[in-house]
């Protein structure tokens, strides 16, 4: 599986998690900023684990517009804590085991995105197995 398909996939693990309080999902390299959307990004750096795996650290970013609407900084940090709506909890359980980890980091306004939002960074660390053997070739 390629790091693609594996950003793919996590896009769709986290609309399963998102849709009843329905935020956007996207996996676009310049996508438009709305109140409530997740953007999965590009991997930050891509290493090499073991001989036979690699592990590309993907970005997913939460924004939210608390002007628009107040309740959704609660959606914001519901997804960010313990419980039914967790992406930290429930996206390695999502997926096909190609989740390392999940971490937080950088929540507040930035400078960057529309004016008066709010967003969140989520790191998901991807882990690939390359499907290779061990018998040596000549």
């Amino acid at each position: 599986m390629s790091f693609q398909k594996s950003r793919i996939e996590l896009a769709a693990a986290i609309e399963d998690i998102v849709a009843p309080a329905e935020w956007a999902v996207t996996t676009g390299t310049e996508p438009e900023l709305h109140h409530k959307t997740i953007v999965v990004g590009h991997p930050l750096e891509i290493d090499a684990d073991t001989f036979q795996s690699w592990k590309a650290t993907v970005p997913v970013t939460l924004w939210v517009s608390e002007a628009d609407d107040a309740e959704a900084v609660d959606q914001l940090y519901e997804l960010l804590s313990p419980g039914p709506m967790s992406l930290l909890q429930n996206l390695p359980t999502l997926t096909n085991g190609f989740i390392d980890t999940v971490r937080a980091r950088d929540v507040g306004r930035r400078d960057e995105g529309p004016s008066g939002f709010l967003a969140a960074d989520v790191d998901v660390v991807l882990k690939i197995e390359s499907g290779l053997n061990n018998e040596a070739r000549w």
